[in-house]
Parts: structure tokens; sequence; C-alpha cells
């Protein structure tokens, strides 16, 4: 199931298991009976501290975002724990997110978040009453798109990295329209992954303003007359 697609809450949502992994650790619980939350300390797998350490920020922003509970990673004798704070259900959440992400076989959990199963999709649109998750389709000018897509959609790929989005594709069928024509750019991922993706390609397409990017823009005028020169003999045959 895709994590963009609308999840239906189930009636009568069922609690995952205590320790909220299938991996077998046992996280350690300090429940806030006076605040109705509670904090608990999840162990990371040994094998999976490379990516968890590697992505730390982007780990805890993504976790807090999905679920609104306090996240943080913390480095205790020579291992690795994740520390999270929320109401029970949302921890659970947490939980089983952490869990996902170890046996994803990928580093970055934005592509993660992509492939996650209704049931728990359902979960956390529930916490916020809403879907964590948006898809948006933006509409570009040919040259806006050649642009923002880039050689080989190497741009395409840096503006994913940079704002976390889990999907910024062009349809390269679109831009075949001529001139004027449109292309369609789709973007997906947590909505203020969304949101900052496309403020980013606004700025590139109507001002064209690449700060922060590998690479610089520059217009070229061109004279019409000489293009015609070179494409026209004298007697207005095409030349070959």
């Amino acid at each position: 199931a895709s994590a963009f697609t609308a999840a239906v809450t189930a009636a009568g949502e069922a609690r995952s298991p205590a320790n909220g992994s299938s991996s077998g650790s046992v996280p350690f619980r300090d429940a806030g009976a006076a605040t109705g939350h509670e904090r608990r300390v999840i162990p990371i797998d040994l094998f999976a501290m490379g990516k968890f350490m590697e992505s730390e920020a982007q780990v805890e922003s993504y976790l807090q975002e999905l679920t609104s509970c306090t996240v943080k990673l913390e480095q205790v004798d020579g291992g690795l724990q994740l520390a999270a704070t929320g109401p029970p259900r949302a921890v659970d959440c947490v939980s089983e997110l952490v869990d996902l992400f170890t046996s994803f076989h990928g580093p970055r959990m934005e592509k993660m978040v992509t492939t996650l199963p209704a049931r728990l999709q359902s979960r956390l649109e529930s916490l916020g009453g809403r879907s964590p998750f948006e898809e948006r389709t933006l509409e570009l000018q040919g040259a806006a798109a050649g642009l923002v897509r880039g050689p080989s959609g190497r741009t395409a790929q840096q503006i994913r990295e940079r704002t976390g989005v889990a999907r910024c594709d062009v349809e390269a069928a679109e831009l075949t329209a001529g001139e004027g024509g449109v292309a369609r750019l789709r973007i997906g991922g947590l909505r203020s992954r969304v949101k900052a993706c496309a403020a980013l390609i606004e700025r590139l397409a109507t001002s064209w303003d690449v700060e922060g990017m590998d690479f610089v823009s520059r217009k070229i005028s061109i004279e019409r007359a000489l293009v015609m020169e070179r494409l026209e003999d004298p007697e207005g045959r095409a030349r070959r």
C-alpha cells in the first residue's frame, strides 16, 4: 500500500503488543499517569545503528512529525537507544516505525514511509485527525520544468534530498508539448516536506534563483535573425 493512499480508519483500533517490536527488543516504559504520557526507551539493533546515526536528525524529525511524540536518539554504553515521550498510542507507533526502519533495506526514512502498511497509516492518521502525508501535482512551463528536472534528473534528486520529500518527478512525456507547453511535476511525502519542496520549486521556476544548488542558471538572448540566417539560405529555403 502506498503511504500517499488515503488510509481508512479501522473501527475498534487494535493496540500493538507491549513491546511494540517484532525484533524481540524489550523497551523500557516509564508511565506518566498524571499527564497521560509515557516515556519509553527503545533499544536500537546493533546492525542498524549505522543508518540511525547517519540520519539522526532526519529520524528524529520524521518520527516527531508522524506521531507528535518527543523523540531523542541517545548513545549509551557503546549502544544506541531511542527515547520517545507521548501518549501511549503514539509511542506504540514510534516503536513500530523504529522496527520497520530497522528492517528496511535502505538508509533514508523518507523512502521507508512510502511503504508503510495500511494498518499503520490508519493509526497515524487517527493520531492527528488527518493523514500526515500529502501528494501534489504542480504544473510548470517547459523551460522551468527543464530547470527543475536538470540533466539526467540530477536537480530533481537534489530537491528531493534537500527538502526530504519521498517523490519529486517530472513527467518527461509532457516536455514534448512544444513551445508554451506545460509539464507536470509530482511531489509527495510528509506534509511539511511537500510544502518546503513546493516553495523551492516555485522559487526556481519563477525567479531562476538557484542559491544552495550545485549549478548556476543563465538566460541568453539570441536574435531571431541570426537563428534564421543559419536555418535558411538567402532564398528562404531550409539549409541542409
